[in-house]
């Protein structure tokens, strides 16, 4: 301690910071902020930790007014929780374990426990698909009276280990996502376009050859669910919306990047946003419902975001050099850079995909559908967006549905992803950890599982 003889005189101080260059006010103030930031950064957390993900419910007070928590994480947005019990979410559990199989070699005996039989599989335009028959039972959501038969048609993503493919050209039509004119003022995204158009001339037969009281259903993980949200959109250019209705249950996506976007980007954002919190502008220019599509998604999933406005990794991709070739010329270096900017240029694809992906920074895609986030419990949730990262997959605690319009809002704001932060290696291997199909199959089926067994114990059928 300071004897009160030897207290310093603060004014010299101050004279003698200011003489050395110091400003003393700035000094303070960045102290202030610091201190501030803090607080804020604190009660933030004590916010989540204590009030959860979601608003409380109105509370009816006695002078008739009502009040609302306003202090958990999805305050200020249109966000339901959604039950373990929910109709879509045991069958969104069985398209996922579905999407995981077929990147796997023991898919026959993951199709056999969910009731599904195998009709056909084969790759066309570097993608591979299947089909399965499956028994659709009645439910408070599909409006049906009777069983019937779903004709389920599944769509892999990118195969890193797949060599029976073209993986280079697939990832060059991937990176060629200029708009292009589909119908209706919608875009799409060109190259995963072609690919569709190629599948297409495939698929259909099986939805041709089924009965007409069958049902279809899409499904698919990564770009899998890109392309089945395209092929609904040719079926509807090319059949009608009247034959997608009347054929076509769902389409349910995992991690799915966005293709589309509206030219009137005021078609996107509707009155009716306000009251059909299932509404979707994409799919409402093609006379479709919202929820015709069931997305889901991991929120730190980056491939979710490709090619729309929070998009982290079209920055690293788009600094090239003099030469036109060199990626990442500027900026700090990170431990990911070198490493990924290696890869690219021993690529032999890497010219041609640098000349597409380069246009992709006027994209701009939207999310398609209604989409379902992913959430593990809410302390986890806090270490991974203040504190650290933990590149496990955490196990789903809740589901959170929201606006098609609000989605991107909300990863903005409550999950932000760029360039920097991805560019370390421990939040890019979480990311893509967290895209990998595990990531959708398993969360899926741990999330409902104790549903499934009062099911199947009721049916007496696994589930």
């Amino acid at each position: 301690e300071v004897a009160q003889s030897d207290k310093l005189d603060l004014s010299l101080v101050s004279d003698f910071a200011l003489g050395s260059g110091v400003d003393v006010n700035l000094a303070a103030g960045q102290a202030s902020e610091l201190t501030r930031d803090t607080f804020e950064l604190l009660q933030f957390s004590s916010n989540v930790l204590n009030e959860g993900y979601f608003p409380k419910r109105p509370i009816h007070k006695e002078d008739g007014s009502n009040t609302i928590s306003s202090n958990a994480l999805f305050n200020g947005f249109d966000v339901d929780m959604v039950t373990k019990s929910d109709p879509v979410m045991l069958q969104a559990a069985e398209m996922a374990a579905l999407s995981a199989a077929i990147y796997q070699t023991r898919m026959i005996k993951i199709l056999h426990q969910y009731g599904h039989s195998l009709v056909h599989n084969m790759t066309t335009a570097n993608i591979a698909w299947l089909v399965t028959d499956s028994v659709m039972k009645p439910t408070n959501t599909n409006g049906m009276d009777d069983p019937c038969i779903l004709r389920t048609i599944v769509l892999r993503g990118y195969d890193a280990s797949d060599e029976s493919v073209d993986r280079e050209g697939l990832v060059a039509e991937i990176c060629n996502a200029t708009r292009t004119r589909l119908m209706n003022g919608i875009e799409v995204h060109q190259g995963l376009l072609a690919i569709a158009e190629e599948l297409y001339d495939e698929i259909v037969p099986y939805i041709d050859m089924a009965s007409p009281s069958h049902k279809i259903a899409f499904a698919g993980h990564s770009i899998g669910g890109s392309l089945s949200n395209i092929l609904i959109m040719l079926l509807c250019k090319r059949r009608g919306v009247g034959f997608v209705k009347e054929r076509i249950t769902n389409v349910f996506t995992f991690g799915a990047p966005p293709i589309a976007a509206h030219s009137d980007p005021n078609r996107i954002v509707s009155d009716r946003t306000l009251d059909d919190k299932a509404y979707c502008g994409i799919l409402d220019a093609f006379g479709l419902e919202g929820d015709f599509v069931q997305s889901f998604i991991q929120p730190w999933d980056p491939i979710s975001r490709l090619f729309s406005e929070l998009d982290a990794l079209y920055p690293l991709v788009e600094d090239l050099g003099d030469d036109g070739l060199t990626p990442w010329v500027n900026g700090p270096p990170r431990t990911l850079r070198p490493i990924f900017r290696r890869i690219l240029e021993a690529a032999s694809v890497w010219p041609r995909m640098r000349d597409s992906y380069e246009l992709t920074a006027s994209c701009k895609f939207l999310h398609i559908g209604v989409p379902h986030l992913l959430l593990p419990e809410p302390s986890r949730y806090l270490t991974d967006r203040l504190v650290s990262v933990n590149v496990a997959v955490p196990p789903t605690e809740t589901i959170a549905r929201c606006k098609s319009v609000e989605f991107y809002p909300i990863l903005k704001e409550l999950f932000p992803i760029d360039e920097f932060s991805i560019s370390y290696v421990s939040v890019a291997i979480r990311s893509f950890i967290h895209h990998f199909h595990p990531a959708y199959g398993f969360a899926l089926e741990e999330f409902t599982l104790e549903q499934r067994d009062v099911n199947r114990k009721a049916t007496g059928r696994r589930i």
